[in-house]
C-alpha cells in the first residue's frame, strides 16, 4: 500500500526563452515522510520544431535522470507515458534543448501526494 492520499502534486510554468542556453524546468521537491505519483508530464516548445526535449527527475543528491528523449523534425512536445514515482527530495525536470530567443517554452506536471504510512 502506498500510503494515504494527502494532496494534488501541480507544477505549470511557462516562459519566453533566452538564446543560447538549454532551459530546465524543475517542479518542486517532494517532502519529508511523502511520496508523489506523477500521471501526466509535457515538456512543449510552441514556437519551433527540432529541439531535443527530456522529462525525468532530479533525485536527492542532484542527479539528473531521463525517462524520456525525444528529438523530431515535426516535434513540438514530450509526454510522459506511464507513471513516475518521485520519492522525498526528488523533483522532476524537463528540458528544452538550445531554444532559441523567444521561443514560448512550457512545461507542466501533475499527479497525486500520498503520505507515507
Amino acid at each position: 500500500m502506498l500510503g494515504e492520499p494527502i494532496g494534488i502534486y501541480k507544477f505549470e510554468e511557462k516562459e519566453t526563452s533566452p538564446a543560447g542556453a538549454d532551459k530546465t524546468f524543475e517542479g518542486p521537491a517532494v517532502k519529508d515522510g511523502t511520496l508523489v505519483i506523477i500521471n501526466h508530464a509535457s515538456v512543449i516548445d510552441y514556437s519551433d520544431t527540432d529541439r531535443m526535449l527530456c522529462l525525468g527527475r532530479k533525485d536527492g543528491s542532484g542527479e539528473v535522470h531521463y525517462f524520456k528523449v525525444q528529438k523530431l523534425s515535426s516535434l513540438y512536445e514530450a509526454h510522459l507515458e506511464g507513471e513516475m514515482v518521485l520519492l522525498a527530495g526528488e523533483k522532476p525536470i524537463g528540458v528544452v534543448e538550445n531554444p532559441n530567443a523567444g521561443e514560448v517554452l512550457y512545461c507542466s506536471f501533475y499527479g497525486l501526494v500520498f503520505k507515507i504510512a
